[in-house]
């Protein structure tokens, strides 16, 4: 084991500082706009798409139902392994997540 005193320094972009935290959440805020354009750029393109590649509406609108399809398949493959992956206690998966949780007296938040 080691003490505060002998335990090697963080550096500045460690995850126990805030500044670490404000960039994860700026990356992670900044996915939903990614998101956002990645599915209307399909509709905002579609004239050029139509009239350079000679392509149908037909085909427009596939490009534009294999995007949410794949996005929807992967949003439930990610949620489900996020799920087994980040759960602290494996045991404790029978009870829910919104519920408090309850000591052997019976009483929420008690220590055991």
């Amino acid at each position: 084991m080691t003490d505060a005193a002998t335990a090697a320094p963080v550096g500045f972009f460690h995850p126990t500082r805030p500044i670490y935290r404000f960039v994860n959440l700026l990356f992670i805020s900044s996915l939903t706009f990614g998101s956002y354009f990645a599915y209307d750029i399909i509709g905002a393109i579609a004239p050029s798409l139509i009239e350079g590649l000679n392509a149908s509406r037909a085909t427009v609108g596939a490009f534009n139902t294999m995007y949410s399809v794949a996005a929807i398949l992967v949003l439930l493959f990610a949620g489900s392994s996020s799920t087994g992956w980040g759960r602290a206690n494996p045991a404790s998966s029978s009870r829910s997540s919104f519920s408090p949780a309850r000591s052997s007296s019976g009483r929420p938040g008690a220590s055991p």
